[in-house]
């Protein structure tokens, strides 16, 4: 039943069932809690959010079928009561997984919230990801203001970050034998990357009472979180790689028989590489994970791009082709080596030349410094964990849905991806002419 006729009587609050995405609070295990007046009561310019202030996610409305159930998010933002007493709390800031545009910025805007807005003396960094719990030679990282003043200016992270993700009891224990109350993570990876972790890592500080809060702020230029409306320093990657693919332009159409394959970020879905291809508008065929194609129908088409333009240029997400990486043995091995051996043997066949130039840009786009809008986004994003921790939420991550911040439990997060959806790919085949 369609929601825009004039004729039907469709009764809404009797038929839509509204589901409150709440993240879990220290009270549902800490038997114990004090509770303080805000400190940024103090301060002025701070107006307190309820824990009744919730939003509907999906303002959409396609079908009758679609309203059965409404999610409604927790809005972000300062409380008036904390669990916290800044005296009390040892925080710790820690990136972990693939840098991307923007760490830097969320670094900054959390140590200021912390030290500036809530007066902590303890906020320390945690160097090269979760290893930096365990390895005591790596020292922990003071953060202060005038120490992050300028380091959204730089790309990367000050903390240095890695892809390894230890023992969640391991963690856990360093978290408590270091007195940590309050950890923040910034990362991404909702497979088996950060955001999996992190969720374990809550679970075991649950399941061990401990008063500690934990928030993620999440990060990935793959823009593949669920619920996540754009993850900070996907829009500064997308403009690197557009650029970098105008640089190749220019080296394939100076070339003879060239055919540039170029590899982007984009392990689980296609974002990246649809994004980039739509900026660029310089390639002929994108490949993503989401949309099998055929590979005998590729060739023929980079052949057909290359006799009639002197070239061909292909955009391939990390994860795409994975059906022909596994059909040769290789796991999830990298579908380019594979694609330019192909493409090799099919212009061979046709004694025709392929001049094959391989770019990986995904080291460019993760390592730039954020442009503006990612730099806002998250600062946001950090000083509003912050907010949360002190309220006495815990695994909880924080993100912009239909531009405000909500408050997400890391369980609705974890262990899945969003995909690119077939009206946004339809725009890619529009675009390059491909059809296999």
């Amino acid at each position: 039943m369609a929601l825009d006729s004039q004729t039907d009587k469709y009764d809404l609050e009797k038929t839509v069932r509204y589901k409150r995405l709440t993240p879990p609070h220290l009270s549902e295990w800490c038997s114990s809690l004090g509770t303080y007046p805000n400190v940024l009561s103090k301060v002025g310019g701070h107006p307190f959010v309820s824990n009744n202030d919730y939003f509907i996610g999906d303002v959409s409305f396609p079908n009758a079928d679609a309203l059965r159930v409404r999610e409604l998010y927790l809005r972000a933002g300062p409380r008036e009561v904390c669990v916290f007493h800044p005296q009390n709390v040892k925080a710790a800031v820690v990136t972990c997984g693939g840098l991307a545009p923007g760490m830097n910025a969320a670094i900054a805007q959390l140590t200021n919230t912390l030290v500036g807005n809530y007066g902590l003396k303890q906020v320390l960094g945690v160097r090269y990801g979760f290893r930096g719990f365990l390895e005591p030679s790596l020292s922990m990282y003071p953060l202060q203001p005038d120490v992050v003043n300028d380091i959204s200016l730089k790309g990367g992270s000050i903390l240095g970050s890695s892809r390894e993700v230890p023992r969640a009891e391991s963690i856990v224990d360093a978290i408590s034998d270091n007195g940590f109350n309050q950890v923040y993570i910034i990362g991404g990876g909702p497979i088996d990357g950060t955001l999996k972790a992190s969720q374990q890592i809550f679970e075991e500080i649950k399941r061990r009472k401990m008063k500690c809060s934990l928030a993620v702020i999440p990060k990935t230029i793959d823009n593949d979180i669920m619920r996540i409306q754009r993850s900070f320093g996907f829009e500064t990657s997308i403009e690197a790689a557009a650029q970098s693919l105008r640089s190749i332009h220019c080296e394939a159409s100076c070339s003879y028989h060239a055919v540039a394959v170029i590899q982007v970020p984009g392990r689980n879905s296609g974002f990246f590489a649809v994004e980039t291809a739509l900026a660029s508008r310089l390639v002929d065929a994108c490949l993503i994970p989401e949309f099998p194609f055929k590979l005998n129908s590729l060739l023929n088409h980079i052949y057909e791009r290359v006799r009639v333009k002197g070239f061909a240029m292909i955009l391939v997400s990390d994860g795409a082709g994975h059906e022909y990486v596994a059909s040769n043995g290789k796991g999830h091995a990298n579908f380019c080596p594979i694609l330019m051996d192909e493409i090799r043997k099919y212009f061979d066949e046709r004694m025709a030349e392929a001049n094959i130039l391989f770019h990986d840009v995904s080291f460019i786009a993760r390592t730039v410094p954020s442009n503006a809008a990612d730099n806002l986004h998250a600062s946001i994003l950090g000083s509003y964990a912050a907010h949360g921790c002190f309220a006495g939420f815990s695994g909880f991550a924080t993100s912009m849905i239909n531009d405000v911040v909500a408050y997400i439990p890391l369980s609705e997060l974890a262990g899945r991806t969003k995909t690119v959806p077939p009206q946004l790919w339809s725009e890619v085949v529009s675009m390059t002419g491909q059809d296999f």
